[in-house]
């Protein structure tokens, strides 16, 4: 089951969103303290608050992707004020900003796609060590089969040189050379 952390300094938005996405099936941790929530580290969506007491969401999501660089990390804020979403693209690397009021189908779907976001960034990760894996596989059978074929080329014309030299003792110069 998909783990998302809520951080968000109003207890009634906690609960609600807490609410909403447990009937969605995901298990939810929610902090109303986002130093608490610093702590946290089993999550693959954090979904926070902007404007809470002692940090905001941008920094909070910050310290966040330190401890947890592949988790995917949405903004929830009333202020919406272009400075707040370029500081949380550039600073916290954020999916998405989500202003309040948000409505019920926004709220899903974007827990939704971050989630298979997530699940595909993950599955990107596997994959990609997996070819390199078979690339080194590869480049190591290769590297083989360049010197077993040069062995058996330079064994095989050595015979027909030799071959060669054997039926016409005159041409002997130019099939060495």
């Amino acid at each position: 089951m998909d783990r998302i952390l809520l951080v968000d300094d109003d207890p009634l938005i906690l609960q609600a969103l807490t609410r909403i996405l447990r009937s969605e099936g995901y298990d939810v941790v929610a902090h109303s303290d986002p130093a608490r929530a610093t702590q946290e580290s089993d999550f693959v969506v954090v979904i926070t608050d902007f404007m809470m007491p002692q940090m905001n969401g941008i920094e909070l999501l910050g310290v966040l992707r330190k401890a947890r660089p592949d988790a995917v990390r949405i903004l929830l804020t009333a202020a919406a004020d272009f400075k707040v979403a370029s500081d949380a693209v550039n600073r916290g690397e954020i999916y998405r900003l989500l202003g309040k009021p948000w409505t019920l189908a926004e709220l899903s779907a974007c827990v939704k796609q971050a989630v298979a976001h997530y699940h595909l960034v993950q599955e990107n990760g596997r994959l990609s060590r997996e070819i390199a894996e078979k690339n080194a596989a590869l480049t190591s059978i290769n590297r083989n089969l360049e010197r077993m074929v040069v062995e058996r080329t330079n064994g095989l014309l050595d015979g027909m040189v030799s071959a060669l030299d054997y039926r016409d003792t005159e041409t002997q110069w130019h099939s060495r050379r």
